[in-house]
């Protein structure tokens, strides 16, 4: 199906990876477009959700959105493939507004020991060892009290994968590991669980999926 842009021209799909549904609009995610469409059940585009342009995006990274959802203040919430600091948030008007729900960096021990040493790096040798950064978000869905629960593929210490968020980002769920409690290792394959999307209903069932054991 083609889509009617505002400016009278059309757009076909070529990779749309998230969809949402409110009050009678459609947003989609296409990281090859590199944009969130939002438009009616007719395929007519009203506005579109692009690359913030804001000194607090990382201007060196595409926008590759890939999951999108609205809240109760119809606030819109974009996982972007890449970025590590959150859901990108925007306002009702398609405004960014900052970064949501961030996930910790998991402090391992191999983490510590890099951070002691790079007390005697260079600064070349800072830029050419591996950066720590928080694991991107796999999915997400929202309740009908604007809580986000969100969904992690896989987290070293296997803790907090999936999160209930609130309005001031902050993950309301005890922490503790969910999944599989015993790592099984098969062919020399890890068989532990790896969340890929998340979903709640109106009685507050949370369901998660599996794609290590398809389940």
């Amino acid at each position: 199906q083609q889509f009617s842009m505002p400016d009278g021209t059309t757009v076909n799909l070529i990779d749309a990876r998230g969809l949402f549904v409110k009050n009678n609009q459609i947003m989609i995610a296409d990281p090859e477009l590199k944009m969130v469409l939002i438009c009616d059940m007719e395929g007519n585009v009203k506005t579109t959700l692009d690359k913030p342009e804001s000194p607090v995006f990382p201007q060196n990274k595409p926008f590759c959105p890939t999951k999108v959802l609205a809240d109760i203040s119809d606030n819109m919430y974009v996982i972007v493939d890449g970025v590590y600091q959150g859901a990108v948030t925007y306002d009702k008007n398609g405004n960014f507004m900052e970064f949501f729900g961030t996930n910790q960096v998991d402090l391992t021990v191999e983490i510590l020991v890099e951070k002691f040493w790079r007390n005697f790096m260079t600064e070349e040798q800072i830029d050419a060892s591996t950066r720590n950064v928080p694991i991107e978000y796999s999915n997400f869905d929202v309740d009908t009290d604007g809580f986000i629960y969100t969904c992690t593929a896989a987290k070293s210490d296997k803790k907090d994968e999936i999160r209930k968020i609130n309005t001031a980002g902050i993950n309301v769920f005890s922490s503790r590991q969910y999944g599989d409690q015993q790592t099984i290792v098969y062919k020399a394959i890890s068989q532990s669980t790896s969340f890929v999307d998340v979903s709640v209903n109106d009685d507050g069932f949370l369901f998660a999926a599996d794609s290590t054991k398809g389940r």
